[in-house]
């Protein structure tokens, strides 16, 4: 990572709302980890001067934006803003000067950034100012919210066609119920109109079914055998709502009800009857909505319809939304949701919960070096040995980019862990072949235990961290149990653990 040259050496310690870097002749080892701690951080981070150039740029900005770091440090910032939108952009960064209140992550709105092949990419952007010596800095840090933008228009289209597909079959059950009141009441005064509703019942898509006031089936159409798969003995006009559900388990039609669907079944086989709307899975696999409407008369319409298609919807974009699309692990909001299942279900007075965070090693000079096709394909094959090489013990989650995270949901030590840990390393030992070419990484793994470290789940990851970063400093393919970074950076006469954390 470059920086900027200093004649003194730097010290950073919080100033209320803002930071301020103080310069003292023997802080060599805060300035270091304050650039390590930079070039690790999640977001593309830049320090800008009061004349605009760059002074500081970490990694994840190279790949963000494409420039390296040596096109960056000493360049303006308006290098990476839209030319349509510099002018306007100068206005902003004075209004800063004059009023420097940190603005966070997710307090502004999403803007539009240019990186070096001229592409604009929308971001989120916190800035923070920082004081050094009689110098005034402010610090960027730049999140690309492109995946999130397209994953909120995915899911708007699908709420969207959800409430128009919902509404449409309101209006259709509306409809159909009352056709068929207005035929019930023509069939007392015709004969002929019997046939009339049959006809008309059976054109239409759902399956339909009229229930007398003592509950036997008066009509009903083909489509609604159709979607009870297997029943066509069973049904028949006069037929009781409890003989029909009696013998449709009897022929094993109907998979397993939840609770609440078996409650109001056993209510109608009672003769107590409320209408509304359930879900009625079956064991062929298909799942039907039933809706039940009482009609003026006593009636009770009935009308079903085959939604396996739309649960089906539903359950991809649930997936979505947890899964990583590129290797198919939890992603890291499934991550924190498996975390903090994990701890919820630990029994007090049983084993521990291990926690390993997991960052590749030499995967940057393989994905610039073969392109980002081979380092996707690569991410693939790691995810897959990652969950081989766990099995039962653990559950893995892609965080993003080249790091990952492990569950261990019950371990009896710290040498459980490490045994796990070690193993994982061994593993990522071997070679990987990607498109034909033998690729050798390795994996750097912190780790730490709950409660054993702490009983602060935020607090936990952040140890977990911690440990991952004394690893990745001691070298490559090492495994750092928190405890053991603790005492490494107290023997070294450095900062204490506690400085590490964010």
């Amino acid at each position: 990572m470059t920086t900027m040259p200093l004649r003194a050496e730097l010290q950073l310690k919080p100033y209320g709302e803002h930071l301020e870097v103080e310069a003292t002749a023997n802080a060599v080892q805060e300035r270091e980890l304050f650039a390590r701690l930079i070039d690790h951080a999640p977001d593309a981070l830049v320090l800008v001067d009061e004349a605009a150039c760059i002074v500081l740029a970490n990694t994840q900005c190279e790949r963000l934006f494409g420039y390296s770091q040596e096109e960056l440090v000493g360049a303006s910032i308006e290098l990476l803003v839209p030319e349509s939108l510099r002018a306007r952009h100068v206005g902003y960064r004075n209004g800063f000067k004059r009023d420097s209140t940190p603005r966070p992550m997710g307090q502004t709105q999403d803007l539009l950034a240019r990186a070096r092949d001229g592409r604009l990419i929308p971001v989120e952007i916190g800035l923070s100012p920082i004081s050094m010596g009689d110098s005034r800095l402010i610090l960027a840090s730049v999140r690309d919210v492109t995946e999130r933008r397209a994953l909120q228009g995915e899911l708007a289209q699908a709420k969207n066609a959800l409430e128009a597909k919902v509404a449409e079959l309101q209006f259709v059950s509306r409809r159909l119920e009352q056709q068929a009141a207005d035929a019930i009441a023509m069939a007392e005064e015709l004969h002929e109109a019997r046939f009339m509703l049959h006809d008309a019942v059976d054109s239409i898509s759902e399956g339909f079914a009229l229930w007398s006031a003592d509950d036997h089936l008066l009509h009903y159409n083909q489509r609604l055998v159709s979607l009870f798969a297997g029943v066509e003995p069973i049904i028949r006009p006069g037929i009781g709502f409890a003989e029909l559900m009696t013998r449709g388990k009897e022929q094993r039609i109907f998979a397993p009800l939840a609770p609440e669907v078996l409650e109001r079944t056993r209510a109608r086989m009672a003769g107590h009857r409320t209408g509304g709307c359930y879900e009625l899975p079956l064991a062929s696999g298909r799942w039907l909505q039933v809706t039940e409407r009482a009609t003026p008369s006593g009636h009770l319409v009935a009308i079903v319809t085959d939604i396996t298609d739309h649960k089906a919807e539903t359950t991809a974009i649930a997936r979505l939304a947890h899964q990583d699309p590129l290797t198919g692990l939890p992603n890291r909001l499934a991550f924190q949701a498996q975390f903090k299942a994990a701890l919820a279900g630990r029994d007090p007075s049983g084993a521990c919960i291990g926690l390993l965070m997991l960052d590749l090693d030499r995967f940057k000079p393989v994905n610039d070096s073969f392109g980002h096709a081979v380092g996707d394909e690569l991410l693939r094959q790691v995810a897959a040995r990652l969950a081989a090489t766990l099995g039962a013990r653990g559950s893995p989650a892609r965080l993003g980019g080249d790091e990952f995270a492990v569950i261990l949901p019950a371990v009896g030590c710290v040498d459980d862990v490490r045994t796990v840990a070690r193993r994982l390393i061994a593993a990522f030992a071997a070679p990987f072949l990607v498109e034909g070419r033998l690729v050798e990484i390795g994996v750097s793994i912190g780790a730490s235990l709950y409660p054993l470290h702490t009983d602060d789940p935020e607090r936990l990851l952040r140890l977990a961290d911690i440990a991952l970063y004394q690893a990745k400093d001691g070298g490559r393919s090492r495994l750092c149990v928190y405890g053991d970074a603790s005492e490494a950076v107290a023997r070294s006469g450095g900062a204490s653990s506690s400085d590490y954390i964010i």
